[in-house]
């Protein structure tokens, strides 16, 4: 990257860059001097300035100073960007989560878990271990805790997911292989936080506790979830409850951090992807429901036209487990870049 000290004549030196006329919005004699980020001192940032006094950095005293958008300044966390930025779909963090689930935990092919794990990933302890999770979800955020009577249907959706255990530099964690969703926000969230979420139609069992005709949760209740996506069924997994657990005390990788790749490709064609990261997410705030159940389960999973998830078919079922949860999500980490 092209760089210069503060202060520093844009035009010193043979190495100075072109400009691109026309580039966010800046016209005119701005327009040529004005090319890739902004350097205050050594350090890019990211919103992205040029200057009037002809010099690429400015200290910020110079009359000339505006921001690359020029005059207009669209808003929003996420797209649409827009005037008001009310409608970017989803708002900034942080964001608070209330779940439902239904896990089964299973083993696999422990190479083929290996093949999803690029350097400096690597597999787990128990690199044979997976899970699949069906959940139900309420989530808000921080600037948005009126939406659940504004419009619910930005706060709640259903999601199944397999999982797996996986390391980076010994610290053991867990990284999410294929998810399906039924709602855009969440997907799109989702994307954000290196989840490689699809849209799909997920169902769950649920009992509602004065219906006459439906069992009270305990042992011998009997628990489903489903997933489909473009017309084609893909995972089926059933629970019996067989008896209560502590809240909390779930078997690895369950609970462990997450680790995920983070994923935008350019738009120039055959240039690297502009995003290619792997992050770590946080959990503040982490709560479980008073009460957990562990039983027995079974799982099946489909053969797909496109999706490539039944290559991580169980070999052998340990169990499954119901519980809920709580958190906020305030960020994460980048650990690590490929490009």
């Amino acid at each position: 990257m092209w760089r210069v000290k503060l202060g520093e004549d844009l035009e010193s030196g043979d190495d100075a860059p072109e400009g691109r006329s026309g580039q966010g919005g800046v016209t005119g004699e701005a327009s040529r001097l004005f090319r890739g980020p902004v350097v205050h001192g050594h350090v890019a940032r990211q919103d992205l300035k040029y200057c009037g006094c002809r010099r690429r950095v400015c200290s910020g005293e110079c009359p000339g100073l505006q921001t690359r958008w020029g005059s207009v300044r669209p808003k929003g966390f996420s797209y649409p960007l827009t005037p008001l930025g009310r409608s970017s779909i989803v708002g900034p963090y942080p964001w608070h989560y209330g779940t439902e689930y239904i896990n089964i935990l299973y083993r696999t092919d422990p190479e083929v878990i290996a093949s999803y794990l690029p350097y400096p990933l690597e597999p787990g302890e128990e690199p044979d271990l997976a899970y699949v999770a069906f959940s139900r979800w309420w989530s808000l955020w921080e600037e948005g805790k009126d939406m659940p009577w504004l419009n619910p249907e930005r706060t709640q959706y259903l999601e199944a997911a397999i999982w797996t255990g996986c390391s980076f530099e010994g610290r053991q964690g867990q990284i999410c292989l294929h998810i399906w969703v039924d709602n855009d926000f969440s997907m799109a969230r989702g994307w954000f936080m290196g989840f490689p979420k699809k849209l799909g139609q997920v169902f769950m069992t649920g009992y509602h506790p004065l219906n006459p005709g439906m069992p009270q949760p305990g042992p011998g209740t009997r628990l489903k979830g489903i997933a489909s996506a473009h017309g084609e069924r893909l995972i089926e997994g059933e629970m019996e409850i067989m008896e209560s657990a502590p809240p909390g005390e779930l078997p690895r990788p369950m609970g462990l951090p997450l680790f995920h790749i983070r994923h935008f490709p350019s738009i120039e064609k055959g240039a690297p992807p502009s995003v290619l990261e792997l992050v770590s997410l946080g959990a503040e705030n982490y709560r479980y429901g008073e009460i957990a159940w562990r039983g027995s389960g079974k799982l099946a999973f489909f053969p797909s036209e496109i999706e490539e998830h039944f290559a991580l078919a169980p070999i052998e079922v340990l169990g499954a487990f119901s519980f809920s949860s709580g958190y906020t999500f305030d960020g994460g980490r980048i650990l690590y870049s490929w490009v």
